[in-house]
């Protein structure tokens, strides 16, 4: 006859005293107080029994203390495996990454700017753009026909665009710049953020003059190593540095609705993490081993607190 395996607990010597120090450290394998909390329980549940039940023997002060110490460690099983939930719980706070690979959300700008709003509350565009004001010029840009000429044409065409980069001050730069030169910069920040995908959030302008002067040469230099790889003896020509001017500027605008795509989309994002985390608080379980582990605990105490309510009313009885 075949026997079945993985019922009834482990049989092996090893698994034995695995499971044996598991109930020791909840201090639930023995009838015996252990700790202040679990005493000061014992010793509340004592009184209210006395008090009702009136034991006039030995045995029956026995029981009640019996009785007593099965309600302390039930109690204290229920509130450990609250809190072992409320643990589980907390990670999906804390670490709201596991939300998003629940979600199957891959990484990218929009994650980024994502986490970056549970975390801080905040989601910060290149260059401190105001979001609400991004999506405006997203809007200008969309509707922008024509040609540019100079700051009076461009202001005509994009008001809050115009506004903005006219008090944009970048960081770390001291030199009277005009406006065309300002957009020129937060063009090429916006371009290193949407190309290279990296969303520094909050400490964008700290790092963006660094980026800046790594990322204003990369195209020459990655083609510069694709030709020595063709060809050793390879001599790049001299960098010809260019100059922006609003005829060039008009073809980069579109920068602007991309990055109000991905802040779209990282407020999809938002919206998704919070009902998938609430629904993953509500389905919440504690893993299988931990939870068949706590039900033989409860089982086994529960017996022990019926058969000792059994032979304290049989003792009762006697009176």
């Amino acid at each position: 006859m075949a026997t079945r395996k993985g019922v009834g607990g482990p049989k092996s010597d090893t698994g034995k005293s695995i499971s044996s120090k598991n109930a020791l450290k909840l201090g639930l394998s023995s009838m015996s107080v252990n700790g202040s909390d679990e005493k000061r329980l014992v010793d509340e549940y004592v009184e209210e029994l006395t008090k009702y039940y009136r034991p006039q023997s030995p045995l029956e002060k026995l029981q009640i203390q019996r009785i007593a110490i099965c309600r302390a460690k039930l109690a204290r099983l229920y509130e450990t495996e609250r809190v072992r939930l409320e643990l589980v719980q907390v990670n999906f706070e804390n670490f709201p990454e596991i939300v998003f690979k629940e979600m199957g959300v891959a990484d990218g700008l929009a994650k980024s700017m994502a986490l970056e709003a549970i975390r801080h509350g905040v989601i910060t565009l290149p260059c401190d753009l105001p979001v609400d004001d991004l999506q405006v010029i997203a809007a200008e840009v969309d509707r922008f026909h024509g040609e540019l000429k100079g700051d009076a044409d461009f202001q005509k065409a994009f008001p809050v665009l115009y506004e903005f980069i006219r008090s944009y001050s970048p960081t770390g730069n001291k030199e009277s710049l005009s406006v065309l030169e300002k957009l020129e910069i937060v063009l090429k920040r916006i371009y290193q953020v949407l190309r290279h995908k990296i969303y520094l959030g909050k400490l964008d302008n700290y790092f963006a003059d660094m980026y800046s002067d790594r990322d204003s040469k990369s195209s020459d230099d990655d083609v510069e190593e694709l030709m020595k790889q063709i060809n050793p003896d390879y001599v790049a020509p001299p960098v010809i540095k260019r100059v922006m001017t609003y005829e060039r500027a008009i073809g980069y605008l579109q920068l602007f609705g991309y990055l109000s795509s991905t802040v779209r989309e990282a407020r999809y994002l938002l919206e998704r993490y919070e009902t998938t985390k609430s629904l993953l608080v509500q389905s919440t379980l504690l893993p299988q081993d931990q939870a068949d582990l706590f039900m033989r605990y409860q089982t086994t105490l529960e017996r022990r607190l019926s058969n000792s309510i059994g032979e304290l009313l049989e003792l009762q009885k006697r009176h």
